[in-house]
């Protein structure tokens, strides 16, 4: 059972979804060898995700 907003059918309105954004990797997210922590990631995609809600408007 799929979401009855996305019209004609799924695979095709993933076809036409896009969006970019751009992060800072802070010193502060790094170890010493300069690697992102893997904590870092979830705060990454938290900030995505605000960016296109802003970009939609809300």
């Amino acid at each position: 059972m799929g979401a009855d907003y996305i019209k004609p059918n799924l695979e095709e309105w993933l076809e036409t979804f896009g969006y970019e954004t751009y992060t800072k990797v802070r010193v502060c997210e790094t170890d010493l060898y300069a690697h992102v922590n893997n904590t870092s990631y979830s705060l990454y995609f938290e900030q995505g995700r605000a960016d296109y809600l802003e970009h939609l408007g809300f």
